[in-house]
Order: structure tokens, then sequence, then C-alpha cells
């Protein structure tokens, strides 16, 4: 049942396919629940109790996706199905239903009292059915909820049937009168459903009695709203607005039917009269006179409520006012719609919403005559170009109104709106492309694709390819339809021009920044279609954000397509740009999107661009430097303007481009401002100074590699280490040929690995090791086997247009890739100078991933399996990994990562891998990764349960610890969790050697000391755990007090007591150290005194502690002091 229900949801948008997919599976619960629970010889309050409240839901949710009207085709029409649903609602109503329960049991019985049968064929002895129907929905209808409206309609069909008894009508009007809340609102809703579904003939026979005492209290309860005697309430307005119209509706039927006669006879619509229109009533029978001024009052009420600041009161008022317009005779129809159209132009927004909806409505019946649509059309088609001039809220609902009122027409005058199909073709195509609003622009597509499903494809220009291309799905994403969509039906259609036009005008009007920037996106790929006027026309304008955008990517586009611009365009475009580097200093007041991207950046990265790919020297070297200068001093390498940009950046692709040009144009002066620009960011030592750092031409910034390499060692944010290594690898795999290569890339890789950095963002340090990881393994690109050139979107063939790929790819190091919106890729351009590579970098590189493979970061494993099984097998140390690894979990896919870990943590019995894979084992057996913690420990559990691999694992961890201590490296405290865990899962006294035990006695303390100078209690607890297991391991040579001291006084008093207690056990279970025994069951290690109480203990050891004065918790010897900001201040929160 939970399944179906999800399917519903996953299923709601797309009623069609629910039908097709989810009906089998319903109707297998329908039957079931028909043939075990409704088809029963007895139904008892037992037999209705069984019934599962799991199928009421599922049914519920037939209802609601598919609505009131369809969901019927769900459920059998078998009318002897009434009786059992019948006393299932009853023994349900008994048991406090739940009110899905009781909505689904009305609407299966209001479904089949629609059905024609006679009721009385289908009694039960002494049961009168339609009795028994109509007390349930009498007790129901009063509730304010979907029940209640529901047993209205119940009540209504079973008082107006022709087969039940007539008392029942009269009996409900009477019983309604005589409420004393007749202003609830479930009262009123049944009042207005009684009237909309309600026989004449009923009608007709209490007209005179008790329901004009009804529509008269209704009339008394609209006065008291407007008089403010009774407090306002839409929900009771809307209400009383369906009471009075189904009223004034039947009347208009009665008087169309009975009386044969035309209601408007007199020109009165809307206030308007005729000159002796007074005369005439006065002389006309007073009954029709009565009538007249109730229905005009209220038709000039639902007028009026078309400008109303309510969105249902307009909705509403429009589809009541349509229903009552569609009763007069067609003269007035006419009128009634040229009063509408006449009220849309220059009218309020709500206005214009309130008259499309009612035309809308009136359309849909095909209400109005035919040449009153060309009309309609002529006013309200630029509607939708006009409705970004409005408020936010005010778009999506007045262009709702418009396409439902072009829904409505194209489905009712197809043949009318044929005449004029290319005016409503283009404008939907462009609304729904460049429209900001996602409603707006789904809304139209829908209407388009009505139109050309009506029309016929083969009536309409490419009218396939334009339903394919501009669908409900295709349109969810504002930049996908305007860089991806528009420029494919440009291609393919006849309104390239429109489209183009309605570019110009976003560029000119009041929107917002990021619709400007994507139109000179979607610009970019639409321009060499422009004609020259248009870019002459553009250069008039003042400079501002808009031309600043148009020139730039008309520029692109044009260099993209190695078309030719016009020299005064150009000449245009470098004046603004001139003007714009001036004032960079002062200010930036262009920018294009909330992301401040500089404009001048994007026009400075155009013409060069062009400048490079059209060799027209439109600009000279003078201009290039000056304007580059300006946009890029040497202080904006230290600005935090652009710091949280990790993307490729209009900036650095400024800088990428323009620096490659002066080198390119052997500018002297510019490359040596470029070498400044490259130091002062390597001194800056910030993320976004690292970013330009990378984004200078690769040719300038080579000479500094050595010194960049040698700053990863510098304390910095993660961001800057996280760009540098980024920075570092990119020119380390553009110039395989430089001096120390080899070298260099083993530097950079072992400082990038080795980043494990942590602070309240938690492993900030993995940022730097991901983009390490991930440089490796493009460095490897050019020697891999299983090389892929779909990975690496910057090599692409010359001139292939492709919107989401970066291409063009025919300069040096593709610099083309920055010519197309959006460039994320660098686009370096594969060297194949070596043939392989080194094997020591081979071996570097397989050490490194190794031990990154064994990282508790999912990303960080990936990519090192990646990196190890890409390399070339041609060194022992990566045939002997391969060869411990099936083929099949060789790759990075969360499938195989758990077997390939496993794999690799079974290998530690190697004694040629098992330093490397330990070192990176620590950080996730040690680590804060409750699921990868609690997997790899269990793996490690089982791997040192071999006696030698245990002897083998302990020293290996024991080194490990001293390595990371005496570095003061976040390791220390992963490792030290690590060696807790094994000495918690083997013997000791047989895995440990009397040497090896020695050395961790005298080391504990020494840790101990140091952490408490740190005040970092969970390490001091860990170690407390590491000296408590290996006091069995004691010897009579051995101290066993000393080891102790430093926990008996560290300054937590949990921890001092804890160490009393294991140091007292100990010593009363080995009968040895009497009066240290009675020191520590004093129980004064809780207290302050404690100190007392240590330097009793302190006198009974039988050495010195000249071992607790030093700092170093590795030598013995005196050492400097930790740092201040030692990593170890904030260890990992252990997950055991």
């Amino acid at each position: 049942m939970i399944m179906a229900n999800c399917e519903f949801i996953e299923y709601s948008y797309q009623p069609l396919l629910l039908d097709r997919v989810l009906y089998p599976k319903i109707k297998l619960i329908i039957d079931y629940f028909v043939s075990t629970f409704l088809q029963q010889e007895t139904i008892d309050y037992n037999t209705v109790k069984e019934i599962p409240f799991d199928i009421f839901c599922v049914f519920y949710s037939v209802i609601r996706a598919r609505g009131v009207k369809w969901a019927v085709a769900y459920f059998p029409n078998d009318f002897e199905l009434i009786v059992p649903l019948t006393k299932v609602l009853k023994y349900r109503n008994e048991m406090n239903a739940h009110w899905k329960e009781q909505y689904v049991l009305f609407f299966w019985i209001w479904y089949l009292l629609l059905c024609p049968f006679d009721l009385s064929s289908v009694q039960e002895s002494g049961t009168d059915i339609a009795q028994e129907i109509y007390h349930l929905a009498i007790a129901s209808f009063r509730l304010n909820n979907n029940v209640g409206k529901m047993a209205s309609e119940v009540l209504v069909r079973i008082i107006t049937r022709k087969d039940t008894a007539a008392h029942f009508f009269a009996s409900t009007l009477s019983y309604t009168i005589g409420l004393q809340m007749f202003t609830e609102d479930p009262v009123l809703w049944f009042i207005g459903t009684l009237f909309k579904r309600g026989y004449k003939e009923a009608f007709a026979k209490y007209w005179e009695s008790d329901l004009m005492e009804i529509i008269g209290q209704v009339w008394d309860i609209r006065r008291q709203m407007e008089s403010e005697i009774i407090p306002y309430s839409m929900t009771k307005e809307l209400l009383m607005m369906r009471v009075l119209t189904a009223e004034c509706a039947l009347e208009m039927r009665m008087h169309y039917e009975g009386k044969n006669a035309v209601l408007f006879k007199k020109n009165y619509l809307f206030g308007i009269k005729e000159p002796n229109a007074e005369q005439e009533n006065s002389e006309s029978g007073t009954e029709e006179d009565s009538f007249m001024t109730n229905a005009m009052y209220y038709l000039d009420y639902l007028y009026d409520n078309l400008s109303n600041n309510a969105l249902r009161i307009r909705v509403k008022s429009a589809k009541y006012l349509a229903e009552l317009i569609r009763h007069t005779s067609l003269s007035y129809r006419r009128v009634a719609a040229f009063e509408l159209i006449n009220r849309i132009p220059d009218s309020y927004p709500e206005v214009v919403h309130g008259c499309c909806y009612a035309l809308a409505s009136l359309c849909s019946t095909h209400s109005l005559p035919d040449d009153i649509i060309l009309n309609i059309m002529q006013v309200t088609l630029p509607i939708l170009f006009d409705v970004n001039t409005m408020y936010d809220y005010f778009k999506s609902v007045v262009a709702d109104g418009v396409c439902y009122l072009f829904w409505a027409c194209v489905r009712e005058y197809t043949a009318v709106l044929a005449q004029i199909a290319d005016d409503v073709l283009a404008t939907l195509v462009i609304t729904s492309l460049t429209n900001e609003d996602l409603n707006i622009r789904r809304a139209s597509a829908a209407v388009m694709q009505e139109f050309v499903g009506r029309l016929g494809n083969e009536n309409v220009d490419h009218g396939l390819d334009l339903m394919n291309l501009i669908s409900f799905h295709s349109l969810s994403l504002y930049y996908t339809t305007m860089t991806v969509i528009l420029p494919k039906v440009a291609a393919v259609s006849k309104y390239r021009p429109n489209i183009v036009d309605r570019l110009k005008l976003i560029m000119q009007s009041e929107s917002k920044g990021d619709a400007k920037e994507l139109a000179g996106k979607a610009l970019f790929f639409v321009c060499p279609e422009i004609n020259q006027e248009e870019k002459i026309d553009m250069n008039r304008t003042e400079i501002a954000a808009n031309t600043v955008i148009w020139n730039a990517y008309l520029i692109l586009g044009y260099a993209a397509k190695f078309q030719s611009l016009d020299p005064q365009f150009l000449k245009e475009s470098i004046r603004i740009l001139s003007l714009i580097s001036q004032k960079a200093n002062s200010s930036t007041p262009f920018t294009s999107s909330k992301n401040d991207t500089n404009l001048s950046f994007l026009l400075l990265k155009a013409i060069v661009l062009y400048d490079r790919i059209m060799n027209e020297n439109v600009i000279s070297a003078e201009e290039v430097l000056a304007s580059f200068k300006a946009l890029f001093p040497l202080s904006y390498l230290k600005s935090t303007f652009f710091s949280k940009n990790n993307d490729f950046g209009m900036d650095q692709q400024c800088l990428w481009v323009t620096s490659e040009w002066l080198f390119a144009h052997q500018c002297n002066e510019g490359v040596d401002y470029c070498r400044d620009l490259a130091k002062a960011a390597l001194e800056a030592n910030t993320g976004h100074s690292m970013r330009l750092f990378g984004s200078i031409w690769w040719e300038i910034t080579l000479h500094f590699l050595p010194s960049a390499i040698d700053g990863m060692k510098l304390k910095a944010d993660p961001e800057a280490h996280k760009a540098r290594a980024l920075a570092i690898g990119r020119l380390l795999r553009i110039c395989p040929h430089a001096p120390n290569w080899s070298q260099m890339v083993q530097n950079w890789a072992k400082l990038g690995c080795a980043d494990y950095t942590r602070e309240i963002r938690g492993d900030v340090g993995s940022w730097t090791r991901s983009a390490t990881l991930s440089c490796m393994n493009d460095l490897l690109r050019p020697f891999r086997v299983d090389f892929s050139s779909r990975e690496w979107t910057g090599y692409a063939n010359v001139g292939k247009a492709c919107e989401d790929e970066p291409v063009n790819c025919f300069f040096p190091l593709s610099v083309g890739s920055c010519l197309f919106p959006d460039s994320k890729c660098w686009g370096l351009k594969e060297e194949k100078g070596k043939a392989s590579l080194d094997s020591e970098i081979i071996d570097c590189f397989v050490r490194l991933a190794l031990k990154q493979i064994m990282e508790q970061h999912t990303r960080i494993r990936q990519l090192a399996a990646d990196l190890l099984f890409g390399l070339d097998r041609s060194t022992s140390l990566i045939q002997m990994v391969a060869g411990l690894v099936p083929a099949e979990h060789q790759n990075s896919s969360s499938a195989s990562m758990p077997e390939l870990t496993k794999c690799l943590v079974g290998a530690i019995k190697l004694s040629a891998l098992r330093p490397t894979l330990l070192r990176g084992l620590i950080y996730t057996v040690g680590g804060n990764s409750p699921r990868e913690t609690k997997s790899m420990s269990k793996e490690l559990i089982e791997v040192i349960s071999d006696e030698s691999t245990a002897k083998a694992v302990f020293p290996e961890l024991v080194v490990i610890l001293k390595e990371e201590a005496s570095a003061h490296r976040n390791g220390f405290y992963p490792a030290l969790r690590t060696l807790i865990l094994c000495c918690e899962s083997v013997d000791l006294a047989t895995v440990l050697d009397p040497k090896l035990q020695g050395e961790l006695y005298q080391l504990i303390p020494k840790l101990a000391i140091w952490q408490t100078k740190n005040q970092n209690t969970a390490v001091v607890k860990s170690l407390l755990d590491l000296y408590a297991l290996m006091l069995p391991l004691w010897t009579p040579e051995r101290n066993v007090l000393a080891p102790a001291l430093p926990f008996l006084e560290y300054p937590n008093a949990m921890i001092r007591n804890e160490a009393a207690q294991v140091l007292y056990m100990h010593c009363a279970m080995n009968g040895i150290e009497p009066e240290a025994q009675t020191i520590l069951e004093s129980g004064s290690f809780g207290s302050a005194n404690f100190k007392e109480s240590v330097a009793a203990l302190r006198s009974l050891c039988s050495f010195s502690c000249s071992v607790c004065v030093t700092n170093n918790p590795v030598r013995s010897v005196a050492s400097s002091p930790a740092p201040k900001s030692s990593c170890l201040e904030s260890p990992f929160r252990s997950s055991r």
C-alpha cells in the first residue's frame, strides 16, 4: 500500500501515464476489496472492522491524483454495491472512522447514485436504503472539510432523484432554514450544490415556499457583510457567490424553457440602458422587474469583482459571470464580450487577469461568435510580451489568465486562429523560451503544443521539431532554456528574427541582471543572423550593463563562427572598454548578476579572443595592456571579493586569455607585469590569489613552479591549499619537459596528499588531498591505456559547435575553451612528448594511492582507485597491487569499493605494502565516520587474528605513532585509537615481544605529559586505556607506579579516579606495592587534595621521574616546545 501511494506521488503530474501504468494495480486492489468485503452474504460490525485502513488511503490517492470526474473510471459502477457500501459507511462511522474513509465511501455512493437504476430494486427486507443514505448524508454535510462537501453532493443527489420519497426535499429545506447557524460555510456549500445539481421540477414545486426564503437569507448575509455588520470572510463570500450564481442561472433556464422569454430583453447590461429603459421598466410586470433588478445587481457585482485584489474572488467571479452570460442571447453575449475586451488595454493587472479569465470561460464553451476571437487575439497577444514590466506577483497571474484564454480559443476556435497562426505561434514560442517565470514558460508551451497538434504538423513550419524541443521538462531551468533550447529552436524555425528582437528587448528593459546575461549568452549562439544596422544601433546606446553584455557576446559569437565584424562596431567596443577601465579603480558599476561577475572582464576577454582568432589586429598592445593593468592591479590579488568563487570565473578566464595574448604578441612590458601578478599571488597565499596564479599563462608562471611547490609547506587557509594544489598540478601537467620535472611531481604529490588539517568545518585537508588526486589523474592521462577523451571536454574538433562543452581547441592549450559562455574547462592540450612515466613517479603514486584508498572519504577513495589502476603496470609494485584485486573490482564504482578495500586490507600481510596501507588505514579505523570505521575495523581485526601478521603490525603501528607525535600531526590520535583496537583484539602476551613492551611502557607517560600540556582530555583518556591494556604485561623489573603518575596528576578528576582504580586493582590482584594500595584506596584523587597523594606515590618510585620533564613525546632529551596551534589541540573524536 505504501508503494502504491509513492507511485501516485510520482505520477501525480502525468495523469495519462498514471492511468496506463497504475490502473491494473488499482483494479486488483478494488477487486480484492469488493470480493472480500462487499460481496459477502452478511455484512456486520466485525466484518467491517477487518477492512484495512490502507485500502481507503489508496482509493483516496486515486481520487486526489485524477480528480473526481476522472477517478470514477477506477471504481466499478455495479448499482448492487450501494447496499454494502452504505452498511460499511454506517459501521465505520460508529468506529469513529478517519475522514479519508468517509470521503471515499461517500464518493463511491455518489457515483452509484448517478447510475440509471431504481433504488427500490436493491432494497433489503426491513431496510429503506434511501432513508439510510439520507440520514448518513444529513449527519455529515455540516462538516467543514472535504467529507462535508462530498456528503452535500450525496444529499442533493438523494433528495432530487425521482425514485425517492418526495418529502426528502421538503424536509431538507425545512431543516436547513431552521438551522441556527445558517451562515456556516458547509451549509452555504450545500445550498450552492442544491441549486447547481437540483432538478428544475423540484425547484418549481417549492419555488414559492422554502426556497425563496433561503435565497432571501443569503442576500441578507451578503448585505450584512457589505455593511460590516458581520465580519468579512473570503470563504463565505465565495460560497454565497456559488449560491447566487446557481440561483440566477436556474431562474434564467426557467425563463428560457418555461416562459419562452428572453431574460435581457432590455439593453441593460453592465449598467448600460437604452434611453427609454426606465419607462419601459415601469410599464412591465413587477415580477420580472424584480427579477431583472436582482439579476442586474448581481451581474454588476460580479463584474466589479473582476478587479478584486484576491485571486480566488477574481477567478470565481469570472467563471460565474461567464456562466450567467452564456444563458443570454447571442447579441448580448457579443455586447458583454466587447465590454470585457475594451477593459483590457491600459488597465491594472488585476483587471486584465479577471477579464481574460471571463473571456476564457466563455470561449471554453464556444459561447462567443467567431468574429470576436480575432479582436480578442489582437488585444491579448501583446500582453505576454509586456508581462515582464509588471510586478513579480502579477507576471505569473496575468500570464496564466492569458494562456488560459489562448488555450480555450485554440480548442474551440482552431479554424479562426488558423488565419493568424504565424503571429500566435511566434508569440507563444518566444514567451515559452524567454520568459523568466517557469509557470509562464510551461503554460505558453502547453498552448503552443495544443495549437500545433490541432493545426496539424504538416500545416506548421517545423511543427514536430517545435513540439519536441519546447516541452514541459525541457523548460525546467531558465539557463538551459536560454542557452540550449533557444538556439536549437532558432536554428530550425523561422522565428529567429523574432527571437533576436526579443533578446534585444530584454537587454533594453528593466529585467534583472541574470536575465540580461542569459540573453547575452543566447545571443552568442544566434548572432550570425543579425544584420549590420542592428549592430551599429546598439553602439549608440549609453554605456551600461546591457551594452557591455550585448557587445561582448556578439563579438564572441562572431569569433566562434569565424565571421568578421564591422570595424566601426569593434572600435566602439574598444572605446567602451577604455571608459570602463578608467573607472575600474574607483568603482565597479558594471555587474551582471548576483555573483558580482565584472562585465569589464567579459568585454576585454571578448575583444582579445576575437583578435586572436580572426588576426585582424583590431586592438593594439598598448590598449590591451592599459585595460589589463586597470582591471588587474596588484592589490586585486589580495582582495577577498571573489574568495568564495571556486569555478573558472570570468576574471580567471580574462586573465588566462589576455596573458596568453600578451605573451604571443611578445609584449615584454605585459609579460613582466604578469610575472609581477604571479609573484604577488604567491605572496598573498589566499584561495583567490592562487586561483588567479593558476590562470596566468603557463609559459609565464613556469619559472615560479619550484617556489610554488615549496609554498605548500606554509600555513594557509584550506581554500588556498586546495587552489595551490590545483594550479601546480595543471602546470606540471603542461610542461613534462621542465627541468627536475620528475622530482617536482613527487614533491607536489607528497605534500598535497599529506594535508590532514582539521578545524571546526571538519577534515578540511581532504579538500587539498582530493584536488591533488584529481590533478594526479589528469597528469597521467597521456600515459593511460584506458584514457577516454570524453572525460576531458576540452579536447574537441576545430569549429565544432556544442552548447554544453568548451570547444574550438585549435590554440595551444585550448584558449578557445574560454570562447564559450560559462566555460569551466581549462582545456589543456595533451603532451605526447614522453613515452612513459618514470618508475620513481609510478612507485610514488602507488604508495600515495594505497594510503588514500584506505581513507574514510568516499570521494578520495574513488579518486585513489582511478589513479591506482590506471597506472602503467611496468613496475613490480603496481603489478603486486594489481594481482591482489580481481579485475571486476578494479574500478571506483560504489559497488566495488567494499570489495576493493577488503582485498587491500588483506594486503597488510605483505611487508612491502604494510607500512603504506597502515598509514592510510589509521585515519579510517580511528576516524569519525561511524559506518566506515566499523567496517574497516572489522576487516583489520580479521587480518591481525593471524599471530604472525599481528607481530608484524604492532611494531609498525608504534613507529607510526612516534612519527605522527614527533611531527605534531593529526594522524597521532587515529594511530593511537588504531593501536588500542589492535591491543583489544589480540593476546598481547604472545604478540608483543619484551622489547616492544618496554618501549610502550616508556612511551605512554611521555605522551600523557605532552597531551596534559595541550589539555586534550580525549587523547589522555585513550592513553589511559592503552596503559590499562598494558598493565597485565607487568614484570617485577618494571616500575608499575611511574607510568601512572601523569594520569594521577591530570587536572580532570574523572581521569584521575579511573587511573587510581586501574592501578589499585592491578596492585591488589598481584599483591604488590601495599603502601601504594593504601594511598590509592583513600579516594582522595577525586578531590582537590590529590597532589598530596601524588607526592606520596612519587616518593615510592624506585627511580627518578626525570622522564616527565621533556616536552617531546618521543625523545627523552630536551627539545623545543610544541607549537601553540598544534594540530593535536583538536583531536579526532573517537567513533568507538
